[in-house]
């Protein structure tokens, strides 16, 4: 899949297995576009280097975890602990809401969310959310 006006590569790593969530779809597809978006203005504008997004799905124990790779400039490692607070920034005209709002969302759906710095450069957000069992419940095994 290619986002042709962006000039921005994207992939997708799916399960091949729907797992079974509780979670508000819209919602959900906020945070994942978020993180999305925020990887493609990581990248450098000029079109030099790879400019590529991957998502991933996969399950780790009773859990769904997805993953939004990018190929942009990282994160300084100072900056990382207060990524996820209310109105801090890495952006010159960012609001410093978008990863806070999808840190809420996450934790309100009983999940987490957290960074990865790519060795490669880039950045990898993840999330994830707990699988529900047969009869709708939280899976705890």
């Amino acid at each position: 899949m290619q986002c042709e006006h962006l000039r921005v590569g994207l992939s997708l790593s799916l399960t091949d297995e729907l797992l079974p969530v509780k979670a508000d779809s819209i919602l959900i597809q906020q945070v994942v576009m978020n993180l999305v978006i925020n990887g493609i203005e990581a990248m450098t504008p000029d079109g030099r280097g790879e400019r590529h997004i991957m998502i991933m799905t996969h399950q780790v124990d009773q859990w769904v975890e997805v993953s939004v790779h990018d190929s942009g400039v990282g994160i300084a490692n100072e900056k990382l602990i207060n990524l996820f607070e209310p109105f801090f920034t890495t952006k010159m005209d960012g609001t410093g809401l978008g990863l806070s709002i999808c840190r809420d969302i996450v934790e309100e759906h009983g999940g987490r969310i957290w960074i990865e710095q790519r060795s490669e450069g880039g950045s990898v957000f993840y999330f994830s959310l707990p699988i529900l069992d047969k009869e709708g419940a939280f899976d705890q095994a």
